[in-house]
């Protein structure tokens, strides 16, 4: 009991926790804007987008509670980091936020009349409300990386200076293609799950090139993180005050060269490749398991993007020194503990939860459902 309650440590499990809250939005969350952005841009027969919008129709709703409950930790357990996240990208947060409303506004409106012009409208709605959000969670998830140009003064007044370039850095961009990628390549998988016949058939097809490529963008993303952005080395205490200021920070030059040097990252394409042939090797006969296969590989690239970064959860440009690690942006460790007991009491539930809606509206959606149910389904 003694260890739960250190401050330090405490801060660790908070760290790891938000990776798994990451995980969890880019699994179920993940594959709802896949399906958005693959409905909306590969497919043209009304009845063919039908059938994929009613695929995730009944579950997007709850996958939804996954986001929620990410940025609500993040603001309670990370309040430095919230704050200067949301500051100095906030056109960027609202327009993901404008993206993800029109996604369920779409699905809502885009059946009510037949008029092909009103349904092209809402498609491309929900094509927009699948594939912003999809490259904002890359872009953000780099510029964690890259860094933001903030600072505080003595008393923690926070300064950001707003710039696109924050997400227009080489690491940003392509952290941003690869998420979006990733969320369509296991939006495909779903849908192999949940579809038959030539809708199935054409996923099936493209599914092979988008595996490898982003197989390919992994190694590009370590390749230009490594040229791109400065080694950091924390020099402070781990269980002090959440002060920023009160630590001192080695900046170390660049590595030369493309090729990735930390064995974290060659093991961490090592195991991205080994998982990307066994999701090619089985996701024609067995679908179920090529899912999980592709949920995994997205957290692969989780745990690499936050065990390279470690300690550090957001650097700062300008400032160092005033960089944000696990152990100086977290909130009181009275609230990092009711925290804790609260996420190991509800977070089981939800999961739980949502494996009893997918096991009762499990089996395929098919055109003929489609036809048969068409004023009532999406």
């Amino acid at each position: 009991m003694d260890i739960l309650l250190d401050y330090a440590f405490l801060r660790t499990v908070w760290w790891f926790l938000i990776g798994v809250l990451f995980f969890a939005f880019a699994t179920m969350n993940g594959m709802d804007l896949g399906v958005a952005a693959i409905s909306s841009v590969f497919f043209k027969k009304d009845e063919h987008r039908r059938v994929l919008l009613n695929t995730v129709g009944p579950v997007w709703e709850g996958n939804q509670v996954w986001l929620i409950l990410g940025a609500g930790a993040l603001f309670a357990a990370w309040p430095l980091f919230y704050s200067v996240l949301f500051s100095g990208l906030y056109l960027a947060m609202f327009g993901v936020l404008c993206a993800l409303i029109l996604r369920p506004v779409g699905f809502k409106f885009r059946s009510k009349m037949p008029s092909k012009t009103w349904r092209t409208v809402w498609d491309i709605c929900i094509g927009i409300g699948g594939i912003v959000p999809s490259l904002g969670f890359g872009l953000v998830m780099g510029t964690m990386i890259s860094g933001i140009d903030f600072y505080f003064q003595d008393d923690l007044r926070l300064f950001v200076t707003h710039h696109p370039k924050h997400l227009l850095h080489p690491l940003a961009l392509v952290s941003g293609l690869l998420w979006l990628l990733l969320f369509v390549t296991h939006g495909g998988i779903y849908l192999t799950m949940k579809t038959q016949g030539e809708i199935c058939a054409k996923l099936q097809r493209a599914l092979p090139l988008r595996l490898w490529v982003s197989t390919l963008m992994v190694f590009l993303l370590f390749c230009v993180w490594q040229i791109t952005v400065p080694q950091h080395i924390v020099i402070g205490v781990h269980d002090g005050p959440s002060n920023p200021l009160l630590k001192s920070v080695m900046m170390l030059p660049r590595m030369e060269g493309w090729f990735p040097s930390q064995p974290f990252m060659w093991v961490s394409f090592f195991i991205f490749t080994i998982l990307t042939v066994l999701t090619a090797l089985v996701m024609h006969r067995r679908p179920g398991i090529a899912f999980t296969l592709s949920a995994l590989r997205m957290a692969t690239v989780i745990f690499s993007m936050g065990y390279g970064a470690f300690p550090f959860i957001l650097f700062s440009v300008t400032h160092p020194d005033h960089s944000l690690t696990v152990w100086d942006a977290s909130s009181s460790k009275l609230t990092l503990v009711i925290m804790l007991f609260a996420a190991v009491l509800f977070v089981p539930l939800m999961i739980m939860a949502a494996q009893w809606v997918y096991r009762v509206l499990r089996g395929p959606v098919t055109v003929e459902g489609v036809n048969k149910n068409k004023d009532h389904w999406y």
